[in-house]
């Protein structure tokens, strides 16, 4: 039993390390839209099933991302997401969503969230 827990746990460890390598390589890039993307695409396979960035376009918000690994993937309006102003966990009866703010001092750009449809909760 602890050789399967720990070859699991090596193989986590592994994805997480592959995961920030590729995903630090992309934040030397000065234009935020594609980095973003990046960053969420790279994400993905370990955060959940669906990555969203929103953000606000004047007083609107608009959705800039929407990266699915499954089609039943869903996500909340941007107009929900793009206003977060510190992080955010929300869990239901199968799913759960991690929304953050992206932003710098009082600059606020909007949000990335992803979201998991895991039936564990």
């Amino acid at each position: 039993m602890q050789t399967v827990q720990g070859t699991s746990s090596d193989r986590n460890v592994t994805s997480h390390a592959m995961f920030l390598a590729n995903v630090s390589r992309h934040f030397v890039s000065l234009e935020i839209e594609p980095m973003l993307e990046s960053v969420g695409r790279a994400a993905l396979c370990i955060l959940g099933d669906i990555c969203v960035v929103d953000r606000f376009a004047g007083v609107k918000a608009a959705r800039i991302l929407e990266v699915r690994a499954t089609p039943e993937a869903w996500m909340e309006a941007p107009t929900d997401l793009a206003g977060v102003t510190r992080g955010e966990i929300w869990l239901d009866a199968d799913r759960s969503r991690i929304s953050v703010p992206i932003g710098a001092g009082n600059d606020r750009y909007g949000s990335i969230s992803f979201a998991k449809n895991d039936g564990m909760v």
